[in-house]
């Protein structure tokens, strides 16, 4: 007589089911990473108050976590300073999606002009505002903004501060080295 082969129990699992865990797991797993990515910007913020960039990420790492509050307020202190123009840039950017998630959607489009006027030629910024025009009622100046947008493709300048983003101050550091190595050379 032959037995049937024993199951595992994770082999009874529907695999719905499964994927479901799965996915809570992952989220979980990427929440607990952006705790600790805040924690840490919170200590270099508190550490050295103007250095921008660790109050831009803490702006944007609270508001992937849900605090606005402290989002908006870790944004706003940057462009309460002189600040470069594409830290400005990314500052408006973040603030116009807070207020876009809230609704605000007049201020939303403001914040995005306000990147703009910072940075003319920044696709991301464009398309947030084509995106707060359409959901404004206006098809038309949201399409111009699209059209806008799409036309330099291949052809811009400089990147788009938001394409640069994820990289950080890691973004063109060979050429920061090389001056550095100049500066130090007899």
């Amino acid at each position: 007589m032959q037995t049937a082969p024993r199951l595992s129990e994770e082999a009874l699992v529907d695999p719905n089911t499964r994927k479901t865990r799965s996915d809570l797991l992952h989220v979980r797993e990427v929440r607990d990473h952006l705790e600790k990515a805040h924690r840490a910007l919170r200590s270099a913020v508190a550490a050295e108050p103007s250095h921008f960039e660790a109050r831009l990420r803490l702006g944007r790492v609270a508001w992937r976590l849900g605090d606005t509050a402290e989002a908006r307020s870790a944004l706003e202190e940057i462009l309460a300073r002189p600040a470069d123009a594409p830290t400005a840039f990314l500052a408006h950017l973040f603030l116009g999606r807070i207020d876009e998630d809230a609704g605000r959607l007049d201020d939303a489009a403001r914040r995005y002009e306000a990147a703009l006027a910072l940075e003319a030629q920044a696709q991301s910024a464009r398309l947030a505002l084509s995106h707060v025009r359409l959901r404004l009622g206006d098809a038309a100046a949201a399409r111009r903004e699209v059209e806008t947008a799409t036309r330099p493709a291949g052809r811009r300048p400089k990147p788009d501060p938001f394409w640069l983003y994820p990289w950080g101050p890691s973004a063109g550091v060979e050429e920061r080295l090389e001056a550095l190595r100049r500066e130090v050379s007899p």
